[in-house]
């Protein structure tokens, strides 16, 4: 459970970090970073959350 929560506490802080180049990516009307990958990994973390609950 120690482990999961580690990893959503990062995943918070990616998701904050996104935002700020999501944001500076509209100030440059340019697309530089593809955010899908972080997408995944909060639904995977997710799946495992609710996974690691159940058992």
């Amino acid at each position: 459970q120690q482990i999961l929560n580690e990893f959503s506490n990062r995943q918070k802080e990616l998701d904050k970090q996104a935002l700020d180049y999501k944001q500076l990516q509209t100030l440059l009307d340019t697309n530089i970073v593809d955010f899908e990958k972080l997408n995944q990994y909060k639904d995977t973390l997710k799946n495992l959350t609710i996974t690691w609950k159940t058992v």
